[in-house]
Order: C-alpha cells, then sequence, then structure tokens
C-alpha cells in the first residue's frame, strides 16, 4: 500500500504499534520503515533537533500530511535550518529536542524516549514552533493568514 495514501487500512500498523507501546508503558510509538529508519508515529510526524538543526524523516517512508509541510513551512519562516533525510533510530537518544505533529494537538513534545528523559522539555526550538503554530491557528500570524478560512 503506499504510504502517501491516506486510508482506514495504513492506519492498521500504527494502531497495532500504539497498542504494544502502551502495554508497555507508554503512550505514544515512533515506528521504523522497512530499511530500520525513524518513519513515524501511529499517526504523527516525527520531528528533532540534533545540533540545533530540526530534523525529520524523508518523503518516501512516511505520508507528506498537511500539520508535517506546516510544521516545514513555519520553521523556514522562523529561519529554523530543517533537514529531511533517513534518521538512524539513534538520533533518539542523541537529540536534543524531539516532537510529535499532527492535526490533532499540532506540536507535542516528548519528555522522554525509552528509558531517556529529555530535562528541557519543551525545549527552545520545539516552543518557538508550537507557539507560531498556536498564533496562526488563532489568526495572530499575519502572514499565515492565507491558511485560514472562515467556517459558517
Amino acid at each position: 500500500m503506499p504510504i502517501e495514501a491516506k486510508v482506514t487500512a495504513n492506519y492498521l500498523n500504527g494502531m497495532l504499534a500504539r497498542l504494544e507501546a502502551v502495554k508497555r508503558g507508554f503512550e505514544y510509538v515512533i515506528m521504523l520503515d522497512t530499511s530500520g529508519f525513524i518513519s513515524e508515529g501511529a499517526t504523527e510526524s516525527v520531528f528533532l533537533v540534533k545540533d540545533g538543526r530540526l530534523m525529520t524523516p524523508s518523503l518516501g517512508t512516511v505520508l507528506e500530511s498537511i500539520t508535517r509541510k506546516s510544521v516545514l513551512q513555519i520553521a523556514a519562516h522562523l529561519g529554523i535550518e530543517t533537514v529531511e533525510e533517513q534518521l538512524l533510530p539513534g538520533f533518539l537518544y542523541e537529540a536534543e529536542e524531539l516532537f510529535l505533529s499532527s492535526t490533532t494537538f499540532k506540536v507535542h513534545p516528548v519528555r522522554q524516549i525509552e528509558s531517556r528523559v529529555l530535562e528541557n522539555t519543551p525545549g527552545p526550538v520545539t516552543s518557538k514552533l508550537s507557539t507560531t503554530m498556536d498564533q496562526i491557528v488563532a489568526g495572530q500570524e499575519k502572514r499565515f493568514k492565507k491558511w485560514l478560512f472562515p467556517v459558517s
């Protein structure tokens, strides 16, 4: 099934992974692609900050979601260097910051990955992105007004 197809069957793997994570005492899951690189959460995009750069898996094994694209556009607007590439799982243990993004919670900081606790959560990059996303959704960020439309 093409990863780009946002269909019910594509969510089954993520839901099963989330059930396993919950059994192990975690709230969310970060899955790997068939080559062993970081891909995405059950229904979330994965972002991490390493060496001051925002990093996310490249397209091809992840859904090109609207929220993922929005985070990348906001990062560019804020002058945050971004990298889209295959990410080794070890980066999760080296990252300064880690967050998930989805339509539901926009930018959601991750405080713990397995036994590793990220003390400075949310970190400065995650905070900046989250605050800007909230301002956009509230209609307070003029450069992104075109993203909004009235609903009657």
